[in-house]
């Protein structure tokens, strides 16, 4: 991620001194039309951020007229006051999400440019053809400093299902592998490529759970948004027996304490309107909180997952605080040192366990409720009416799923407040976190 802070020589020399830092990895994944059970390519990506506390979703007008507009699920940085688009989708039906992949070099992190190109897509493209273009025209200015080392998955509606593992040295041209998903039916990695060495200790065996999964549903032909969001997103190494329930780490699970926020993007079908395009958005950690449905086409976002102007969601701030309630703690000391009451990465997950029946069912409603909407839709010809019954539906449905979720039928003004609180207190727990965040290091 390029970062917008100056590239002093004090602070290049700071990032040199801590790539040694643990690298921490996000997950993506594509699935073509014919490995989707509906027909509809998916893409998901979970990010893992310790110190990340300001979640929430923005909406942009696109550069290109034909496009219009793009939804972006995404994380502002403090006390950089950045902000990382995680995952998109714009009103051509075009989606994409990215996670950086670890070089062992501090500087180049500092200047991957893989967020930028993921935005210009969004705002550009209609096509993977179009996205392929562009990462390949990124690097070809010799003089810009610009590097990128990182998994793009991208989906167009048009039957383009792509996964990218794309290499850039500084100044260099563009390598990269590509995966058709319409030919391998899946593709899914975390914060590595084989372009290069692998730079982080949980990235492969986290990445081969997910293909496990993967695979297991696909010859059940059950790849569909539902199972990548409660079955993967969501996972928590249910496999796992020999650990205590009450204190079950999640260090090598794909839903884990440093994991903070969770979308599956579900497109359409080559010839089927871009309306039917939604983004479900998960504002926290996925195996604690609710994905919910929002459309690039509704032109409107629900105010519950809205990105305020401090960088966070009200809905995030409700998954954070049902996330405390099950993790022993949040910080990452104890990965150097055991600290007495720093239990790093450890949850109750009887508490979890109980927890997801709520957050299931409101789930399972709200799938229902889109599947009813998408067949509705596909008789109205009229593209305002098409935008005012999707602005309706998302209303509805998050406002439902907050309310059903917290308790409360409003929401309230001191969610910033919360996450600043919340937030100071995993700085302190999270230094080398912070630190990189504030220099540009993105995961």
């Amino acid at each position: 991620m390029l970062s917008k802070s100056i590239l002093n020589p004090y602070i290049i020399g700071c990032i040199i001194l801590l790539s040694y830092s643990l690298a921490l990895s996000c997950d993506i994944l594509v699935i073509s039309t014919q490995a989707a059970q509906e027909g509809r390519p998916i893409i998901w990506k979970n990010r893992d951020d310790p110190a990340g506390f300001f979640i929430g979703v923005r909406r942009f007008k696109a550069n290109n007229p034909e496009i219009g507009s793009y939804i972006c699920i995404e994380e502002k940085l403090y006390p950089d006051v950045i902000s990382i688009c995680s995952a998109g989708v714009n009103e051509a039906g075009l989606a994409i999400a990215n996670t950086s992949a670890y070089t062992g070099s501090a500087l180049k992190e500092l200047i991957n440019v893989d967020e930028p190109i993921l935005e210009k897509a969004l705002s550009n493209c209609k096509t993977v053809e179009c996205f392929e273009k562009l990462l390949i025209g990124t690097h070809n200015y010799p003089e810009k400093f610009y590097a990128t080392s990182s998994n793009f998955v991208v989906i167009d509606a048009f039957g383009g299902a792509l996964h990218y593992e794309a290499y850039a040295d500084l100044r260099e041209p563009v390598d990269f592998i590509k995966h058709d998903a319409n030919i391998e039916h899946f593709s899914n990695k975390t914060n590595y490529i084989d372009l290069h060495e692998i730079y982080d200790s949980t990235s492969e065996a986290r990445s081969h759970r997910a293909t496990d999964l993967l695979t297991y549903y696909f010859n059940q032909n059950e790849l569909t948004p539902k199972t990548v969001m409660q079955e993967i997103s969501k996972d928590v190494c249910d496999n796992d027996t020999s650990q205590n329930l009450t204190n079950f780490n999640t260090r090598y699970c794909i839903s884990r304490a440093y994991t903070r926020l969770g979308v599956v993007i579900e497109g359409v079908a080559p010839g089927e309107d871009p309306n039917l395009s939604t983004m479900w958005v998960n504002l926290g950690e996925p195996s604690v909180g609710v994905f919910v449905p929002l459309y690039p086409a509704a032109h409107f976002l629900p105010k519950a997952v809205k990105t305020n102007a401090l960088g966070s969601a009200p809905f995030n701030v409700a998954i954070i605080d049902k996330e405390l309630e099950i993790y022993s703690n949040n910080g990452s000391l104890n990965r150097y040192v055991e600290i007495p009451g720093i239990k790093d990465m450890t949850m109750n997950k009887e508490k979890l366990i109980e927890w997801q029946k709520t957050t299931f069912d409101i789930e399972n409603n709200l799938i229902d409720g889109d599947k009813r909407i998408k067949e509705y839709i596909k008789n109205v010809k009229d593209p305002k009416k098409v935008e005012e019954i999707l602005k309706t539906f998302s209303n509805d449905a998050v406002n439902y799923a907050y309310e059903t979720y917290t308790g409360k039928n409003n929401i309230p003004i001191r969610s910033n407040i919360n996450s600043f609180k919340i937030w100071l207190k995993s700085a302190y727990r999270n230094a080398d976190s912070l630190v990189m965040n504030i220099l540009g290091y993105s995961i």
